[in-house]
């Protein structure tokens, strides 16, 4: 029994050996920046709104995006220095609006991060302390 039980420990050990060697990978995270010319053309891509295909998951991708920014401001949190105080009864097809309109009037801005695009449209379109 002892040599039964050798055997299956150094088969153990072989196997762990050979699954750290073969599933073994260096695993990298990469943190993507989006800049505004990328989230501009998502927005625009879906003007239709359309709910298929690859229109629908690009005009998902800018909601998404544009949402996760707008809720991050509601919060109170300031992002690049930037806050807002967005009304409660603003809809996403606004907030997709203002941040459009903002790059359309900005053109030279575009080349920079998506994130602190969209703060700076939202802190100009819905202001801290205006009264509506």
């Amino acid at each position: 029994m002892t040599r039964k039980i050798e055997i299956n420990r150094i088969f153990g050990l072989v196997l762990a050996g050979w699954m750290l060697t073969n599933f073994s990978a260096p695993v990298e995270a990469q943190m993507v920046s989006v800049d505004g010319n990328t989230l501009l053309s998502l927005c625009n891509a879906n003007i239709k709104q359309e709910r298929t295909g690859d229109w629908a998951m690009k005009g998902g991708t800018c909601l998404g995006y544009l949402t996760s920014i707008a809720n991050i401001q509601m919060s109170g949190v300031a992002i690049g220095g930037r806050r807002a105080c967005i009304p409660a009864n603003v809809d996403m097809n606004q907030v997709v609006d203002v941040f459009r309109s903002y790059l359309r009037d900005h053109p030279e801005r575009r080349h920079l991060l998506a994130a602190n695009l969209a703060a700076e449209a939202f802190g100009a379109a819905f202001p801290c302390g205006r009264r509506d």
